[in-house]
């Protein structure tokens, strides 16, 4: 068998050796390209050392998210948080931008804590006290959501990640406005391991003086360790956490509360189910004597606001 050898004419032989000009031209920019979108999909979240340490709880909370449209513009976005099944807060509808819920945590009755994106510069906290009805934002970070952690009802961590340029948030979200801190963390390389000591309000739920964040860049673990500072020393906390306790408990006629804070500004009584009872004048703070008549007997939540935070605990009336 033979074959026959054609010559290549020179038209055709300068349009090849264009093409492959063309093609060696956008080759480094294509391997860039392919290299930087490997790298940015490496980096994932693997989570906390342990899971939140919620307190006994009746009430179950869950949310949903509201999109109505195309997706394009003028689609409108929302979540709803529901206490037992029930809208407790609506926000379906009022929100664009893509903005929606990601995540809810609640560690009690009424202590709860939701993040939801707020369009494309961010996800935000949203800290609740009364049992999902009004909301208040302690912090927030960047676009790409990774997790939360609470550590008590007035601390928590969110973790989040923005790829353009590289970087890893770790904000520190509080109900106290001076200890909010975005960047607590703040990593733009993901290359080895991060320590960080943070002073915190009160014990973590879990009573752990430490938290590991885990973090897989590339074929690498990264662990950030953050080392919790008790605050203590504030108004004769005489080295422990803040505490507050009503007694006696349980109580029939009326209770008082002891409290390691400065000064108690209001003190509240929900039901279980989060209706309120009573709100207490500023004579039976001052006196520190608070009725119970005529309140059924049962288990209810006390709110108790102090200058360094916001204090639930359950009250059983006899």
């Amino acid at each position: 068998m033979t074959f026959e050898k054609r010559p290549v004419s020179g038209a055709t032989h300068r349009s090849k050796v264009i093409i492959f000009n063309t093609m060696m031209k956008h080759i480094p920019a294509l391997i860039f390209v392919l290299l930087a979108a490997n790298s940015f999909s490496q980096v994932q979240f693997i989570g906390f050392d342990r899971a939140v340490c919620p307190g006994p709880m009746v009430n179950m909370y869950t949310y949903s998210n509201y999109q109505s449209g195309g997706g394009g513009s003028g689609t409108i976005y929302g979540y709803t948080v529901y206490k037992n099944g029930v809208s407790v807060f609506d926000a379906s509808g009022t929100l664009g931008d893509g903005k929606y819920g990601r995540d809810l945590i609640f560690i009690n009755d009424s202590v709860g804590f939701l993040v939801y994106y707020s369009g494309n510069t961010s996800n935000r906290v949203l800290r609740t006290e009364d049992f999902g009805q009004t909301w208040s934002d302690i912090g927030g970070g960047a676009p790409t959501y990774y997790g939360l952690y609470v550590v008590n009802s007035g601390f928590a961590y969110l973790v989040t990640y923005w790829n353009t340029p590289l970087q890893l948030h770790v904000a520190r979200c509080s109900n106290l406005a001076a200890y909010q801190n975005p960047q607590f963390i703040y990593d733009t390389s993901m290359n080895g391991d991060v320590f960080k000591t943070d002073t915190i309000l009160n014990n973590d739920l879990c009573n752990i003086d430490s938290l590991q964040i885990y973090i897989l860049s590339g074929v690498d673990t990264i662990t950030y360790h953050i080392n919790f500072n008790i605050l203590v020393g504030i108004a004769g906390l005489s080295g422990t956490p803040a505490t507050c306790a009503a007694y006696p408990n349980p109580a029939r006629d009326n209770f008082s509360l002891s409290t390691t804070g400065r000064g108690i500004e209001s003190v509240s009584l929900f039901s279980l189910n989060g209706l309120h009872v009573r709100t207490y004048d500023r004579q039976s703070i001052e006196k520190n004597t608070y009725s119970l008549l005529p309140i059924k007997s049962g288990i209810y939540l006390l709110k108790v606001t102090t200058n360094i935070g916001v204090f639930n605990t359950k009250l059983i009336v006899q």
